[in-house]
Protein backbone atom coordinates (compact mmCIF):
# COMPACT_ATOMS: atom_id res chain seq x y z
CA UNK A 1 0.00 0.00 0.00
CA UNK A 2 1.29 3.45 -0.90
CA UNK A 3 0.14 6.71 0.64
CA UNK A 4 0.29 9.88 -1.49
CA UNK A 5 0.57 7.62 -4.52
CA UNK A 6 0.30 10.60 -6.86
CA UNK A 7 3.83 11.62 -5.84
CA UNK A 8 5.14 8.55 -7.68
CA UNK A 9 3.29 9.40 -10.90
CA UNK A 10 6.24 10.76 -12.90
CA UNK A 11 8.13 9.37 -15.92
CA UNK A 12 11.02 8.13 -13.72
CA UNK A 13 9.06 6.60 -10.85
CA UNK A 14 6.44 5.02 -13.11
CA UNK A 15 9.21 2.79 -14.45
CA UNK A 16 9.24 1.09 -11.04
CA UNK A 17 5.71 -0.16 -11.62
CA UNK A 18 6.46 -1.22 -15.19
CA UNK A 19 9.64 -3.09 -14.21
CA UNK A 20 8.21 -4.71 -11.06
CA UNK A 21 4.95 -6.48 -11.64
CA UNK A 22 2.93 -6.28 -8.44
CA UNK A 23 -0.02 -8.61 -7.89
CA UNK A 24 -2.00 -5.82 -6.24
CA UNK A 25 -1.39 -2.11 -5.66
CA UNK A 26 -3.44 -0.15 -3.17
CA UNK A 27 -2.83 3.58 -3.32
CA UNK A 28 -4.14 6.44 -1.21
CA UNK A 29 -4.18 10.08 -2.29
CA UNK A 30 -6.03 13.13 -1.01
CA UNK A 31 -5.22 15.35 -3.97
CA UNK A 32 -4.20 14.30 -7.47
CA UNK A 33 -3.17 17.30 -9.55
CA UNK A 34 -3.64 17.03 -13.31
CA UNK A 35 -2.00 20.34 -14.27
CA UNK A 36 1.52 18.86 -14.43
CA UNK A 37 2.13 17.21 -17.80
CA UNK A 38 4.91 15.00 -19.16
CA UNK A 39 5.81 13.71 -22.61
CA UNK A 40 6.44 9.95 -22.63
CA UNK A 41 7.26 8.26 -25.95
CA UNK A 42 5.94 11.30 -27.79
CA UNK A 43 2.58 11.31 -25.94
CA UNK A 44 1.60 14.04 -23.47
CA UNK A 45 0.26 12.67 -20.20
CA UNK A 46 -0.51 13.96 -16.71
CA UNK A 47 -0.59 12.38 -13.25
CA UNK A 48 -4.24 11.35 -13.59
CA UNK A 49 -3.54 9.47 -16.84
CA UNK A 50 -0.51 7.73 -15.33
CA UNK A 51 -2.47 6.83 -12.22
CA UNK A 52 -5.33 5.41 -14.28
CA UNK A 53 -2.85 3.07 -15.93
CA UNK A 54 -1.08 1.97 -12.73
CA UNK A 55 -3.80 2.05 -10.06
CA UNK A 56 -7.21 3.16 -11.39
CA UNK A 57 -9.38 5.07 -8.91
CA UNK A 58 -11.99 2.72 -7.45
CA UNK A 59 -13.31 4.80 -4.56
CA UNK A 60 -13.54 8.50 -3.79
CA UNK A 61 -14.48 10.36 -0.62
CA UNK A 62 -14.68 14.14 -0.69
CA UNK A 63 -14.44 16.82 2.02
CA UNK A 64 -18.20 17.28 1.94
CA UNK A 65 -18.78 13.65 2.91
CA UNK A 66 -16.23 14.04 5.69
CA UNK A 67 -18.16 16.97 7.13
CA UNK A 68 -21.54 15.33 6.66
CA UNK A 69 -20.58 11.98 8.19
CA UNK A 70 -18.31 13.35 10.90
CA UNK A 71 -15.19 11.49 9.79
CA UNK A 72 -13.25 14.74 9.49
CA UNK A 73 -13.15 17.72 11.81
CA UNK A 74 -16.20 19.95 11.76
CA UNK A 75 -15.18 23.35 10.40
CA UNK A 76 -16.50 26.90 10.53
CA UNK A 77 -15.37 28.80 7.44
CA UNK A 78 -15.21 32.55 7.99
CA UNK A 79 -15.09 34.61 4.79
CA UNK A 80 -13.76 38.05 5.70
CA UNK A 81 -14.23 40.74 3.06
CA UNK A 82 -11.36 43.14 2.76
CA UNK A 83 -11.00 46.45 0.92
CA UNK A 84 -8.08 48.17 -0.74
CA UNK A 85 -6.74 51.15 1.19
CA UNK A 86 -7.58 54.33 -0.72
CA UNK A 87 -5.79 56.87 1.47
CA UNK A 88 -2.42 55.61 2.77
CA UNK A 89 0.45 56.08 0.32
CA UNK A 90 2.61 53.07 1.18
CA UNK A 91 2.97 51.25 -2.15
CA UNK A 92 5.99 51.84 -4.38
CA UNK A 93 5.14 53.37 -7.76
CA UNK A 94 6.85 55.09 -10.65
CA UNK A 95 10.31 54.09 -11.89
CA UNK A 96 13.86 54.01 -10.54
CA UNK A 97 14.41 57.51 -11.90
CA UNK A 98 11.07 58.85 -10.72
CA UNK A 99 9.87 56.80 -7.74
CA UNK A 100 6.85 57.77 -5.70
CA UNK A 101 4.41 56.30 -3.19
CA UNK A 102 0.82 55.51 -4.03
CA UNK A 103 -2.18 53.83 -2.42
CA UNK A 104 -3.21 50.18 -2.68
CA UNK A 105 -6.33 51.16 -4.64
CA UNK A 106 -4.45 53.29 -7.19
CA UNK A 107 -1.69 50.72 -7.59
CA UNK A 108 -4.19 47.91 -8.19
CA UNK A 109 -6.15 49.99 -10.73
CA UNK A 110 -2.96 50.85 -12.61
CA UNK A 111 -1.87 47.19 -12.82
CA UNK A 112 -5.38 46.01 -13.68
CA UNK A 113 -5.61 48.60 -16.48
CA UNK A 114 -2.23 47.44 -17.79
CA UNK A 115 -3.46 43.85 -17.78
CA UNK A 116 -6.54 44.65 -19.85
CA UNK A 117 -4.50 46.88 -22.13
CA UNK A 118 -2.29 43.87 -22.83
CA UNK A 119 -5.33 41.65 -23.42
CA UNK A 120 -6.95 44.03 -25.92
CA UNK A 121 -3.68 44.81 -27.72
CA UNK A 122 -2.69 41.10 -27.69
CA UNK A 123 0.65 41.85 -26.04
CA UNK A 124 1.43 38.70 -24.09
CA UNK A 125 4.44 40.19 -22.30
CA UNK A 126 2.27 42.99 -20.91
CA UNK A 127 -0.44 40.55 -19.81
CA UNK A 128 2.03 38.30 -18.00
CA UNK A 129 4.05 41.04 -16.31
CA UNK A 130 1.00 43.01 -15.11
CA UNK A 131 -0.73 39.82 -13.97
CA UNK A 132 2.28 38.80 -11.86
CA UNK A 133 2.61 42.27 -10.32
CA UNK A 134 -1.12 42.45 -9.65
CA UNK A 135 -1.04 39.07 -7.89
CA UNK A 136 2.02 40.00 -5.82
CA UNK A 137 0.27 43.20 -4.72
CA UNK A 138 -2.77 41.24 -3.52
CA UNK A 139 -0.55 38.75 -1.68
CA UNK A 140 1.30 41.51 0.19
CA UNK A 141 -1.23 44.30 0.83
CA UNK A 142 -0.13 46.24 3.94
CA UNK A 143 -3.79 46.61 4.98
CA UNK A 144 -4.27 42.83 4.81
CA UNK A 145 -1.10 42.27 6.84
CA UNK A 146 -2.54 44.50 9.57
CA UNK A 147 -5.93 42.79 9.34
CA UNK A 148 -4.27 39.39 9.73
CA UNK A 149 -2.35 40.61 12.78
CA UNK A 150 -5.64 41.79 14.30
CA UNK A 151 -7.32 38.49 13.48
CA UNK A 152 -4.50 36.36 14.88
CA UNK A 153 -4.45 38.43 18.06
CA UNK A 154 -8.22 38.00 18.51
CA UNK A 155 -8.80 34.31 17.85
CA UNK A 156 -8.03 31.66 20.45
CA UNK A 157 -5.97 28.51 20.05
CA UNK A 158 -3.14 27.46 17.78
CA UNK A 159 -3.07 28.91 14.27
CA UNK A 160 -1.48 28.10 10.91
CA UNK A 161 -1.17 31.06 8.52
CA UNK A 162 -0.76 30.50 4.77
CA UNK A 163 0.46 33.19 2.39
CA UNK A 164 1.96 33.17 -1.09
CA UNK A 165 4.34 36.04 -0.28
CA UNK A 166 7.14 35.28 2.19
CA UNK A 167 7.94 38.89 3.09
CA UNK A 168 4.29 39.65 3.92
CA UNK A 169 3.98 36.46 5.96
CA UNK A 170 7.09 37.25 8.00
CA UNK A 171 5.54 40.61 8.94
CA UNK A 172 2.76 38.68 10.69
CA UNK A 173 4.88 35.97 12.32
CA UNK A 174 8.57 35.15 12.43
CA UNK A 175 7.72 31.45 12.89
CA UNK A 176 7.63 30.60 9.19
CA UNK A 177 8.29 27.15 7.76
CA UNK A 178 9.90 27.67 4.36
CA UNK A 179 12.68 26.51 2.04
CA UNK A 180 16.27 27.70 2.41
CA UNK A 181 17.15 31.27 1.51
CA UNK A 182 20.43 32.42 0.02
CA UNK A 183 23.15 31.95 2.64
CA UNK A 184 21.40 28.97 4.26
CA UNK A 185 22.01 25.32 3.60
CA UNK A 186 19.08 22.95 3.14
CA UNK A 187 20.19 21.06 6.26
CA UNK A 188 20.20 24.24 8.35
CA UNK A 189 16.73 25.21 7.14
CA UNK A 190 15.35 21.70 7.67
CA UNK A 191 16.59 21.79 11.27
CA UNK A 192 14.97 25.20 11.85
CA UNK A 193 11.71 24.01 10.29
CA UNK A 194 11.76 20.89 12.47
CA UNK A 195 12.33 23.02 15.56
CA UNK A 196 9.42 25.32 14.68
CA UNK A 197 7.07 22.40 14.11
CA UNK A 198 8.19 20.76 17.34
CA UNK A 199 7.61 23.95 19.35
CA UNK A 200 4.18 24.35 17.74
CA UNK A 201 3.25 20.74 18.51
CA UNK A 202 4.29 21.16 22.14
CA UNK A 203 2.35 24.41 22.49
CA UNK A 204 5.44 26.56 23.06
CA UNK A 205 4.32 28.80 20.18
CA UNK A 206 0.71 29.32 19.12
CA UNK A 207 1.28 30.59 15.56
CA UNK A 208 3.17 29.06 12.66
CA UNK A 209 3.38 30.41 9.12
CA UNK A 210 3.60 28.40 5.91
CA UNK A 211 5.23 29.59 2.71
CA UNK A 212 4.68 26.92 0.03
CA UNK A 213 5.01 24.19 2.67
CA UNK A 214 2.89 22.38 5.31
CA UNK A 215 0.07 21.77 2.82
CA UNK A 216 0.53 18.09 2.09
CA UNK A 217 1.11 15.35 4.62
CA UNK A 218 1.99 17.73 7.46
CA UNK A 219 0.48 16.61 10.77
CA UNK A 220 0.57 19.54 13.19
CA UNK A 221 -0.69 18.67 16.65
CA UNK A 222 -3.57 20.60 18.14
CA UNK A 223 -4.01 23.18 15.39
CA UNK A 224 -7.30 25.05 15.89
CA UNK A 225 -7.31 27.65 13.12
CA UNK A 226 -6.17 28.16 9.55
CA UNK A 227 -5.81 31.67 8.15
CA UNK A 228 -5.58 31.98 4.37
CA UNK A 229 -4.08 35.44 3.82
CA UNK A 230 -3.73 34.71 0.12
CA UNK A 231 -4.33 31.74 -2.16
CA UNK A 232 -4.51 30.50 -5.72
CA UNK A 233 -7.69 29.57 -7.57
CA UNK A 234 -7.03 25.86 -6.95
CA UNK A 235 -9.56 23.89 -4.91
CA UNK A 236 -6.87 21.29 -4.25
CA UNK A 237 -4.74 23.90 -2.49
CA UNK A 238 -7.68 24.88 -0.30
CA UNK A 239 -8.45 21.26 0.58
CA UNK A 240 -4.81 20.67 1.49
CA UNK A 241 -4.70 23.78 3.68
CA UNK A 242 -7.91 23.16 5.63
CA UNK A 243 -6.87 19.52 5.92
CA UNK A 244 -4.22 20.60 8.46
CA UNK A 245 -7.07 20.88 10.98
CA UNK A 246 -7.26 17.27 12.09
CA UNK A 247 -9.90 15.80 14.38
CA UNK A 248 -9.52 16.87 17.99
CA UNK A 249 -12.33 15.24 19.94
CA UNK A 250 -15.53 17.20 19.35
CA UNK A 251 -13.71 20.52 19.11
CA UNK A 252 -14.53 22.52 15.99
CA UNK A 253 -11.88 24.06 13.78
CA UNK A 254 -11.99 27.51 12.19
CA UNK A 255 -10.85 28.58 8.72
CA UNK A 256 -10.47 32.27 7.88
CA UNK A 257 -10.29 33.39 4.25
CA UNK A 258 -9.69 37.00 3.21
CA UNK A 259 -11.42 38.14 0.02
CA UNK A 260 -10.41 41.56 -1.30
CA UNK A 261 -13.50 43.22 -2.78
CA UNK A 262 -13.39 44.46 -6.38
CA UNK A 263 -10.21 42.58 -7.25
CA UNK A 264 -9.06 39.40 -8.93
CA UNK A 265 -9.14 37.77 -5.51
CA UNK A 266 -12.93 37.53 -5.72
CA UNK A 267 -12.52 35.44 -8.89
CA UNK A 268 -9.83 33.28 -7.29
CA UNK A 269 -12.09 32.62 -4.30
CA UNK A 270 -15.05 31.70 -6.51
CA UNK A 271 -13.02 29.34 -8.68
CA UNK A 272 -11.31 27.82 -5.64
CA UNK A 273 -14.64 27.02 -3.95
CA UNK A 274 -16.71 26.15 -7.05
CA UNK A 275 -15.95 22.42 -6.83
CA UNK A 276 -15.98 22.26 -3.03
CA UNK A 277 -19.36 21.47 -1.41
CA UNK A 278 -19.38 24.63 0.71
CA UNK A 279 -22.95 23.91 1.84
CA UNK A 280 -21.59 21.08 4.01
CA UNK A 281 -19.55 23.57 6.07
CA UNK A 282 -20.76 26.25 8.45
CA UNK A 283 -19.88 29.29 6.30
CA UNK A 284 -20.05 32.72 7.93
CA UNK A 285 -19.39 35.94 6.02
CA UNK A 286 -18.12 39.18 7.54
CA UNK A 287 -18.22 42.66 6.00
CA UNK A 288 -14.69 43.38 7.25
CA UNK A 289 -12.21 42.45 9.97
CA UNK A 290 -13.79 44.88 12.45
CA UNK A 291 -17.22 43.29 12.13
CA UNK A 292 -15.69 39.85 12.72
CA UNK A 293 -13.86 41.01 15.84
CA UNK A 294 -17.05 42.58 17.23
CA UNK A 295 -19.02 39.37 16.73
CA UNK A 296 -16.29 36.95 17.81
CA UNK A 297 -16.85 37.15 21.54
CA UNK A 298 -20.54 36.24 21.24
CA UNK A 299 -20.12 33.45 18.68
CA UNK A 300 -16.92 31.72 19.81
CA UNK A 301 -17.30 28.02 20.55
CA UNK A 302 -14.71 26.66 23.00
CA UNK A 303 -16.03 23.12 23.00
Amino acid sequence: MLTEIHDSMSPVYVQFYKNNKCKRILGLSATVKSDRTYVIDGVEVNKEILLDDIAPVCFTYDVGAGQREGTSRQLDIHVIYHRLDQSTRNIDGGSKKNPFKTTEARSYKYLDDLFWQGVYSKKDYLVKSSMMKRSKLLYSLPSKIEATKQLNKTIKGKTIIFNNDLSALEKVTTNVVRSAKKGETKKQRDELNFDLRSRFDKGNIRTIGSFKMLKQGANLKGADNVIMMSYYSSSIDMIQRIGRLRKNGNKKGSVFIFVTVGTQEEKWFKKMTDTIPMEEFNVITHLDIDSFIKSYGNNRNDT
